[in-house]
């Protein structure tokens, strides 16, 4: 749910979702509140905060998360993100803290490039190995060939500091928070 009163500078916006994996009995809740507005005409703040329970244990806590988005020029857009939130499937709580920035050179090309820093705590056995810290960076050249294809080059380099190091993740980005 969300407010788009039109004479709200910051709309309130709620959420519940509930989450059943197979093999886990119970489903997985969480609630959040928040807002998202302009701060000033080239700076948005996005805050919320929730709790997490999972249904299956007894595990639970808070999660939240706090977003500045900066438009100084048309063609740009950075962000710093810091959150705290619950990744799935594997269910760890991941505090981030992460920066992305994003120009547009051309009608047809975009830059991007991103910094992060996770700080991961395994819900379902705290003792296995995907607990840890890991330090990312990303950088992507995007080129638009056509109105509905896009030709993406990139790199992403992975530390992961932590017990038995914790193994990177290919298929989350940077530049989409957890």
């Amino acid at each position: 749910m969300r407010s788009e009163r039109e004479n709200l500078r910051f709309k309130p916006f709620f959420s519940y979702t509930a989450r059943h994996q197979e093999g886990r009995s119970g489903y997985d809740a969480a609630t959040r509140g928040g807002f998202i507005g302009p701060i000033t005409p080239y700076l948005d703040l996005s805050a919320d905060m929730g709790y997490f329970l999972a249904g299956d244990s007894s595990s639970e806590g808070y999660v939240w998360s706090v977003r500045l988005i900066n438009r100084p020029r048309e063609r740009f857009e950075h962000e710093l993100d810091y959150l705290r939130t619950i990744t799935y499937p594997d269910r760890s709580i991941v505090t981030l803290v992460g920066y992305h920035a994003q120009l547009q050179a051309s009608p047809d090309i975009i830059l991007e490039a991103a910094v992060q820093e996770q700080n991961v705590e395994p819900i379902d056995n705290p003792n296995n190995s995907f607990g840890g810290k890991q330090f990312r960076t990303e950088g992507r050249f995007n080129y638009r060939a056509l109105d509905r294809f896009i030709t993406r080059f990139g790199y992403a380099w992975t530390h992961s500091v932590g017990r038995e190091g914790t193994p990177p993740d290919p298929l989350r980005s940077a530049y989409d928070p957890v």
